[in-house]
């Protein structure tokens, strides 16, 4: 192994401090003292996501210590949903919009709510490949909540604003269809009706 290997970059957030290794392909997740249940809670639903195939990051290893819980888990290379946004050809965030929404949609077969889909955190990852991967599941809890009417919420949000992303997302998105839809799904958790939202 080189130094080069051991480069890290530090983010700080309210519950913990990650440490990411981007050469080693691992994340260190460092909570504060006395969140040893958040840590456990993050990694059980990182195990079973991940273990059903869903875009997660693999969990490595969960150590419970009562004064720094910690979670290592794999690094996804890639860029934040929001920068993506602004980067993304049409036929790019179209590809990455379909795959998103079926993955917020089996959040929700698996009755795990997120209650952060209404903005786009830095919970959200495109890989370079262009794949959708949700990467924190720190405040996330047991719930028949929608994951994805609250996404839709967000897009129809970032549509109708002055960002230069509606343009790309009225592009995309029949945002006629949209509203009710989303109501329909929220009622009858009809997947099909938020698919018939994509312009051909």
């Amino acid at each position: 192994m080189s130094n080069k290997d051991f480069e890290f970059k530090i983010e700080r957030g309210w519950h913990s401090t990650v440490i990411i290794y981007p050469h080693l392909g691992i994340v260190i997740k460092v909570f504060k003292e006395g969140l040893a249940k958040n840590a456990e809670k993050e990694y059980n639903f990182l195990n079973i996501l991940y273990r059903k195939g869903l875009n997660v990051p693999k969990p490595y290893a969960l150590i419970i210590d009562k004064k720094k819980p910690i979670i290592i888990r794999e690094y996804i290379d890639g860029l934040h949903l929001r920068e993506f946004l602004n980067y993304a050809t049409i036929d790019e965030l179209r590809n990455v919009l379909y795959h998103l929404i079926n993955l917020i949609y089996n959040l929700d077969l698996e009755q795990v709510f997120l209650d952060e889909l209404s903005r786009a955190t830095k919970n959200i990852i495109i890989s370079k490949s262009l794949k959708p991967y949700i990467i924190d599941f720190e405040r996330a809890t047991l719930s028949k909540r929608s994951n994805v009417t609250q996404f839709l919420s967000y897009l129809y949000k970032l549509a109708i604003s002055d960002s230069p992303v509606s343009l790309k997302i009225k592009k995309i998105l029949d945002l006629s269809k949209l509203s009710e839809a989303s109501a329909h799904y929220k009622k009858h958790k009809d997947f099909k009706v938020i698919l018939e939202c994509f312009k051909e």
